[in-house]
């Protein structure tokens, strides 16, 4: 969360808020790896970790009646040039449906890759300072994690 609060993303602009990235399933994880974080934290060490989330209140943008409702297409969502619409110092679209929503208390957003791969292809975005009395989070197995 912390390199998304500080970076941005294309679901938040940075030093605005912060979102744990996720994806449903370890191949749209990888995927998306591959595909955009690699270049940002060439060097970093990575750690893929399952995790168990249990959430009571989560937007569904791949839902149509979602989309139709919003007027935002999944293409809209997996186009948008978050980077360019910053450098510019504008708020690219999926970043402001981002905030209205946590401003609003939604704890997550699930959205459509923005990579094309196997897997379910939907990232779950969450906004743990959202997180709602009942809601939870856990690293699945986290013995099984390098020591640090």
């Amino acid at each position: 969360m912390v390199g998304s609060l500080k970076n941005g993303g294309r679901w938040n602009t940075r030093e605005r808020f912060g979102v744990l990235y996720s994806s449903m399933d370890d191949q749209t994880a990888q995927t998306e790896w591959s595909a955009t974080l690699q270049k940002l934290l060439l060097g970093s060490p990575v750690v893929f970790a399952h995790i168990d989330i249990r959430l009571q209140r989560f937007l569904d943008l791949r839902s149509a009646p979602v989309q139709d409702t919003l007027v935002l297409s999944r293409q809209q969502m997996i186009d948008t040039d978050w980077d360019e619409e910053n450098e510019h110092g504008r708020e690219a679209i999926t970043q402001a449906v981002s905030r209205l929503a946590r401003e609003r208390d939604i704890e997550a957003l699930l959205v459509p890759s923005a990579v094309s791969g196997a897997g379910s292809n939907t990232n779950v975005l969450v906004f743990m300072d959202r997180l709602l009395p009942g809601s939870s989070w856990e690293i699945v197995n986290p013995s099984a994690l390098p020591s640090v």
